[in-house]
């Protein structure tokens, strides 16, 4: 049998219960000053990045997209955009061949794909835009198609004519591998006076 003091073991307790205080204290006192610090690196992070938070709202289809604006608290938005960040628009070209020589071609392709200054007196866009082309031109169009009253039969096309003779073959192949070109407009381009007839390239086929 083991015998011990009441007196000792109430005084063990009392220090229990005081130190069991003391931590419930602590920990209390941690968190406020842990939640305390946490705001302020939100006020710190919004003051450093005010102009990511002060845009107005965009409409995106159904979906409304909050911008914060006299606010220091960041809204996270539940959803999916209309166009990748960080973009907010996008722009389609679509490109027709028809009537185009290749001094036409070189030009467009010079000021939109390009950043160099061109002959309009303005530098290029530099947007990655890939254009489209014929195989063949069997077109009797009598109208000029550029400066100089450059005919028809100089429409670029990969073969001459409805001919099996190359034509403008390898400019074609040298824009199709540096990705300025990526469409086959159309087999070839077979405008008539006459819209009632029909050019098939029997003998090519």
């Amino acid at each position: 049998m083991i015998l011990t003091d009441k007196s000792s073991s109430e005084g063990v307790g009392c220090k229990l219960k005081r130190t069991a205080k003391y931590v419930y204290i602590s920990f209390v006192a941690l968190m406020f000053i842990g939640l305390g610090a946490k705001v302020k690196m939100e006020e710190y992070h919004v003051h450093t990045h005010k102009n990511l938070y002060e845009r107005p709202k965009v409409a995106q289809n159904n979906l409304i997209v909050h911008r914060i604006s006299e606010s220091n608290v960041a809204v996270h938005v539940l959803g999916m955009r209309r166009f990748p960040y960080p973009y907010d628009s996008m722009l389609a070209i679509s490109s027709d061949a028809d009537h185009e020589t290749l001094r036409k071609f070189n030009l467009i392709h010079e000021f939109i794909n390009t950043r160099e200054k061109t002959p309009f007196g303005y530098y290029g866009l530099g947007l990655p835009f890939a254009d489209s082309f014929f195989m063949y031109n069997g077109s009797d169009i009598n109208s000029p198609v550029d400066v100089g009253n450059t005919p028809i039969t100089q429409e670029m096309s990969w073969f001459q004519g409805v001919s099996n003779q190359q034509f403008n073959a390898t400019e074609i192949n040298h824009y199709i591998k540096c990705g300025w070109i990526d469409t086959l407009h159309s087999f070839g381009d077979f405008s008539r006076q006459n819209q009632w007839t029909t050019l098939f390239l029997a003998n090519s086929l």
